[in-house]
């Protein structure tokens, strides 16, 4: 396992920092896919946890977000160029 996913624990309130580090230290991220992730998706987690949803829940249910739209990323993945 990646050592920072290691060391990021989802179950507490994640910062925007470790948030954006658990997308950057697992995929090859264009500059324009960390913004979204900084302005798109990371307010979508910020969002869910103040309105009551547990870290962890608020975590998996923006991933699975992010996996659905960024479809482009599964792809540079399936085709070796991650």
């Amino acid at each position: 396992m990646n050592e920072t996913l290691k060391k990021i624990d989802v179950k507490k309130p994640l910062s925007k920092e470790n948030f954006r580090s658990l997308f950057t230290s697992q995929l090859f991220l264009t500059d324009e896919e960390v913004d979204k992730i900084n302005n798109v998706y990371f307010p979508t987690y910020s969002t869910f946890y103040a309105n009551g949803v547990k870290p962890e829940q608020a975590w998996l249910a923006t991933r699975n977000l992010f996996i659905s739209q960024e479809t482009q990323i599964g792809e540079r993945i399936k085709n070796g160029s991650s």
